[in-house]
């Protein structure tokens, strides 16, 4: 208990001081910054011709103003160095990257759920063609599968690595098969657009990932079962509603998730 309120109260200190630090304006020599960049800028149309009241024909110009803000990031050494982190300020992020620690911080930070490790049945309208199960207790919607697809985000057309099973949150998450986590992201929430996300190698140059997760209950290093509970439906990261982001590689190599199950 004594180090769980040490560790709060640093959070808040550290918090605090990026905060503080944080004021700036955002620069960038390696394409990268921890604030956001707002730009702003005006379109000019040409003249727009109409009649006034009395009939007579009248020009007037139209502008636009246009608000363009830039998202980047910047790894927590990278701000330590460029915003000059006093020694107690970078004493306080050595304990916030410390391994030993990761498991309270995610717990702290709400990417953590305490339990899980329970054993439940996948769907049984999702019929297995190979080593993979299916990684809910329930059939789900697809609503976006692997490959090419129009960005529900951007509207264009872009690359889809995984296939998109959704779902009510806080739906268990299952393990496909047995294996190794070798990813349990419960601290960053936006995880490389992933948010909470985990990944299992099951031997043989087989893994899958599952991403978007409300929480997660495993730790890297973890042996895992098939039909065991690692985490939790969410929307966390690059994602515009609940579901689970499931991706198969094979050695090294996106795969259809589909082609392991006869729907």
């Amino acid at each position: 208990m004594k180090i769980r309120k040490i560790l709060v109260a640093v959070i808040s200190l550290f918090m605090a001081a990026a905060l503080l630090t944080g004021c700036g304006t955002a620069s960038s020599t390696s394409g990268a910054s921890d604030l956001p960049v707002i730009r702003l800028g005006s379109d000019s149309y040409p003249p727009y011709n109409y009649l006034d009241e009395d009939g007579n024909p009248t020009t007037t110009e139209i502008t636009e103003t246009v608000l363009v803000i830039e998202l980047t990031h910047k790894t927590p050494d990278e701000m330590a160095a460029d915003y000059h982190f006093t020694t107690r300020q970078n004493t306080y992020l050595q304990l916030l990257q410390d391994p030993q620690y990761e498991e309270l911080w995610a717990e702290l930070l709400g990417g953590f759920a305490q339990g899980g490790g329970e054993l439940m049945n996948p769907d049984s309208t999702r019929t297995p063609t190979g080593t993979l199960q299916w990684p809910l207790p329930v059939a789900g919607t697809i609503t976006s599968q692997f490959g090419h697809r129009v960005d529900p985000i951007t509207g264009e057309v872009s690359s889809h690595t995984g296939t998109d099973i959704a779902c009510a949150e806080g739906t268990p998450i299952l393990a496909a098969a047995d294996g190794t986590v070798t990813v349990a992201n419960g601290l960053d929430s936006w995880g490389g657009s992933y948010g909470y996300y985990i990944q299992i190698d099951h031997g043989g140059g087989l893994e899958t990932l599952y991403a978007h997760c409300s929480s997660i209950c495993v730790t890297t290093g973890q042996q895992v079962q098939a039909g065991q509970v690692i985490g939790y439906v969410g929307h966390t990261g690059r994602a515009t509603g609940s579901h689970l982001h499931l991706e198969v590689s094979v050695d090294g190599n996106r795969a259809d998730v589909l082609r392991y199950f006869t729907l």
